[in-house]
């Protein structure tokens, strides 16, 4: 139980996440810690594989979650690709994680952005996942496009948002017209979001458009 406890928190452990100014001493020694927890992780993983999706789960979530230092993304990346060298079963785990936790489409397009960037970046060190990096990958984008409906008469709405909008006022009493009237307005309300979402879409080709080149 205690091995247990501590494996968790080796995994927790952020050692670039500070408050505040530091010294350039200070940063050393967070960097050295960092390199410490890193390496520790990638000898924990070839002593016990039953270690491996954990801990490229804990480096995988530190990079595509939010935006972070090259220097953090670098090491992070270089233990990803230390862990997928020494155990062939890791590649497959890292492609689960990512497929896993791809953002959902309404997610704001920087953290869509930074994570596509994130999962194309693995390919210059796990290449066999690329078939399957480029499915997910394409899968997220079509999410996006198949939504954005053009009516016969040239309005541009986000289609999702009709579909909801329509359910809720199906299942609305209909002695409640306060209530039916605000759910059949939401389409109009939510038209706005149609650049929004083309925006992203644009940001996602674009990212895979400059990996191919």
């Amino acid at each position: 139980q205690g091995f247990l406890q501590l494996v968790h928190v080796i995994l927790r452990m952020d050692p670039f996440k500070y408050h505040g100014t530091i010294s350039d001493e200070e940063a050393r020694v967070y960097t050295e810690v960092a390199d410490a927890q890193l390496y520790l992780l990638t000898q924990m993983c070839s002593a016990n594989s039953l270690l491996v999706k954990a801990s490229l789960r804990a480096c995988w979530k530190k990079v595509a979650n939010v935006p972070c230092a090259m220097e953090k993304t670098s090491r992070y990346h270089a233990t990803i690709a230390t862990i997928c060298r020494k155990d062939p079963w890791a590649a497959d785990c890292l492609m689960e994680q990512i497929k896993h936790d791809w953002p959902h489409r309404a997610r704001e397009e920087e953290k869509l952005t930074l994570n596509a960037t994130q999962a194309l970046r693995t390919l210059d060190y796990v290449p066999q996942i690329l078939n399957r990096l480029l499915e997910t990958y394409i899968d997220g984008c079509l999410s996006i496009d198949v939504e954005i409906f053009i009516s016969d008469d040239g309005e541009v709405s986000v289609q999702f948002m009709k579909k909801k909008a329509a359910e809720e006022v199906d299942v609305m009493d209909a002695t409640s017209p306060v209530k039916s009237t605000t759910a059949a307005n939401e389409p109009e309300k939510h038209c706005m979001d149609v650049p929004e979402m083309a925006l992203k879409l644009d940001k996602l080709m674009l990212t895979l458009f400059e990996f191919v080149d």
